[in-house]
């Protein structure tokens, strides 16, 4: 309009100020907007610009003119661009003044200024078209940069959103796997939650935690979560470079993998690609310093892990390296400290076995010289008796250092404690003096005697380490009744420096010591609060600085009758069955014992199978012809154990009882197998009478028993 204005006009000067004035309203609405005063702006181009449009309108013809159409949608998309509302308000406006001027009379509009050259018209009409051409384009271009920008706004929104939620996500499980890895004492509960936590967290298909072997020669799928059955403890993976664990393993930083497929690092070995992974994550785990192997996530969908999905892995492999190096360090501080005391007791125990080695030595001597006045009947009992003592010592050992068999059995505190004493006595040396007091009517309990004599152990161990000069711990047991729970109640009492009430609040967390210099591990009341608490009962503590500390251990009332301990009395000779010319197979690499063994075993009715060694009795139990009804055999042997033997024989003879003697079980594997249920153990140093009684019940009852550790040989 402003260009054709002063070419179809006779007077251009009103139509160029009207223009002027528009121009001038924009400018100043445009510096209202950048001053902080949109509406104001909108508002000033609304008016300014009706109002021009009307005039002009108005002076080129009124609404029945083609100026009209085309200024109106000049300003509407100039208003568009700039403002929409604006351009709504000066719409609405321009119609309402279009459907005015339509109605009213012709008289009443002046005369127009338009020239009548119909082709001063058209020209007109053109240049307003063109404008309006390159008005709409520059329009639709900036609309369209707009959406574009709304839509990469509103993903960017979304994308971070997402981002957020993500991180939420991954901060939450970092916070319950470092709950989970303080409190678990279980390494493989706790691979198995790791690996569920992870694909929880990440959506992952399949997580795995790869063990790097000894010799660095593989990797093996200790824990994982989506692989097919059988694979986790038995699947190796190679620690060369062209896989993605040997790729991490030789970069020892975070490998993120995108599309297997494509991936030109490496190649994907068997275990990822018969699982159809397409990408995955990996992050090496370090244990005190050293590789311990590699935690990764994969996914068959590709691009499923981004950068931060890699952090979160890195920070829950630091959390699981921690966790395994604690149970290692655990380990490592109670093994130190069961040698510490095993070292304090040795000298006192050597004391003890050399003067019954001099009983039994100095009577056997006496019964094999001519002319001894020594009646035999009482060399054989004091021979007997040393024997006895003795045997109670090596199994006071065995017990402390956790490799004689638990037997839960119905017990009276009173007797574990009063037993315990010589071996108490020599943890605390002479300058402490132990005081018992046992309840007047029997405390029974439920448990092995085992963990009984580890918890005094460790409290003795406490008390007398604060009392540094001497000084007094008393043992006391009592029964008591509480509302309707009867129990049995421990307490152990010293006059040491005791412990402030902020000390005694941490008093029973594992590694938490007030001995300083390393001298403590940490671990004495924590392991007394672990084994109260698997036997069902509870501990406290009261102490009061330079008074003395109290620990006080309630445990359930066994409502059994005691359980009379193998050997504990004579068998009668009527309650043990005789042979009736059953076969037994006997394995005992120790010579002397195993003619024992055969000769009573005949004695007792039996045909006995004697061999001296496990892999003997394998080759025996191959060649021989006949039924064997029994297998009594030793557990720790050279070439192959008890354990071989017996899978061996159940293998060929399927309805043979199994019967295991052992005074010394072996490692931690051994331990459990003989506290299974299901089978017949006798500890040794046992009485002949006691292994055939044993081995009577088992056949007779056509089921597994369990004899105990005998007091006599």
């Amino acid at each position: 309009m402003a260009l054709a204005s002063p070419f179809l006009t006779k007077q251009p000067l009103p139509l160029i100020a009207i223009y002027g004035a528009v121009a001038a309203s924009c400018i100043a609405a445009h510096r209202l907007a950048r001053a902080g005063h949109p509406g104001r702006a909108a508002a000033g181009f609304v008016v300014v610009g009706w109002l021009a449009q009307t005039v002009s309108v108005f002076l080129l013809g009124g609404v029945s003119s083609p100026s009209f159409s085309a200024s109106v949608s000049l300003v509407l998309l100039a208003g568009l661009i700039w403002n929409e509302r604006a351009a709504l308000a000066f719409g609405a406006l321009s119609v309402g003044a279009a459907t005015v001027f339509a109605f009213l009379p012709p008289a009443w509009l002046p005369s127009p200024l338009v020239e009548p050259a119909r082709w001063r018209f058209l020209a007109a009409l053109l240049a307003q078209i063109v404008v309006v051409l390159l008005s709409l384009r520059l329009a639709t271009t900036s609309v369209r940069r707009n959406l574009a920008r709304a839509q990469e706004s509103s993903q960017v929104a979304r994308e971070a959103t997402r981002a957020a939620e993500r991180r939420v996500r991954q901060q939450t499980a970092i916070a319950r796997l470092g709950t989970f890895a303080l409190a678990s004492r279980d390494s493989g509960a706790l691979l198995d939650e790791f690996v569920n936590e992870v694909s929880r967290t990440l959506g992952a298909e399949l997580v795995k935690v790869l063990e790097l072997s000894d010799d660095g020669g593989h990797l093996l799928l200790r824990a994982g979560l989506g692989w097919d059955a059988g694979l986790v403890g038995q699947a190796r993976v190679p620690v060369g470079k062209d896989s993605q664990a040997g790729f991490t393993l030789a970069s020892q930083i975070p490998v993120l993998v995108s599309d297997l497929s494509t991936e030109q690092r490496f190649s994907g070995p068997e275990l990822l690609t018969n699982h159809g992974v397409r990408s995955g994550v990996s992050v090496v785990i370090r244990v005190e310093g050293r590789t311990y192997g590699i935690l990764a996530a994969h996914s068959r969908q590709p691009d499923a892990f981004r950068d931060e999905d890699a952090l979160f892995l890195q920070t829950a492999a630091n959390l699981l390296s921690t966790a395994l190096g604690r149970e290692r360090l655990e380990a490592n501080l109670a093994r130190q400290g069961r040698l510490e005391a095993l070292g304090r007791l040795a000298g006192g125990v050597a004391h003890d076995f050399n003067n019954l080695l001099t009983v039994i030595l100095g009577y056997a001597d006496a019964l094999g010289q001519r002319g001894t006045r020594i009646d035999p009947a009482l060399a054989a009992k004091e021979i007997r008796g040393a024997a006895e003592r003795a045997a109670g010592l090596t199994r006071d050992l065995l017990a402390f250092a956790r490799q004689v068999p638990g037997l839960p059995i119905t017990l009276d505190l009173n007797e574990i404690v009063a037993r315990s004493l010589r071996l108490l006595e020599r943890l605390v040396g002479e300058d402490i003096r132990l005081r018992t007091q046992f309840a007047a009517e029997p405390c029974l309990v439920r448990a092995d005697a085992g963990q009984i004599e580890r918890v005094l152990v460790n409290l003795v161990i406490n008390a007398r380490d604060a009392q540094p000069d001497g000084g007094e711990i008393a043992i006391a047991t009592r029964r008591c009744t509480e509302g309707a729970r009867a129990s049995v109640r421990l307490i152990v009492t010293d006059r040491g420096s005791g412990m402030a009430p902020h000390v005694l609040a941490h008093a029973f967390e594992p590694f938490f010591t007030t001995k300083g210099g390393g001298a403590g591990s940490g671990l004495g009341l924590a392991t007394v609060y672990g084994v109260v608490q698997q036997l069902g009962g509870e501990v406290s503590a009261t102490s009061e600085l330079g008074a003395g500390t109290q620990i006080t251990i309630d445990l359930p009332l066994a409502t059994e009758a005691r359980r009379e301990l193998e050997g504990d009395a004579p068998a009668e000779a009527s309650a043990v069955r005789a042979g009736t010319g059953e076969t037994v197979l006997a394995v005992e690499d120790d010579a002397e014992l195993r003619v024992l063994l055969v000769e009573s075993l005949e004695r007792a009715g039996y045909v006995v199978l004697a061999a001296a060694d496990g892999l003997a009795a394998i080759s025996l139990i191959e060649s021989h012809p006949g039924p064997i009804d029994a297998l009594i055999t030793d557990i720790v042997m050279p070439g192959a154990s008890g354990f071989d033997v017996a899978a061996r024989v159940r293998e060929r003879r399927p309805n043979a009882r199994v019967l295991y003697m052992s005074g010394y079980v072996g490692h931690d594997g051994s331990l459990a197998e003989v506290e299974r249920p299901d089978v017949t153990f006798v500890a040794n140093p046992f009485r002949m009478r006691d292994l055939t009684a044993a081995l009577g019940k088992t056949l007779a009852r056509g089921a597994p028993v369990s004899a105990s550790p005998a007091r006599g040989v």
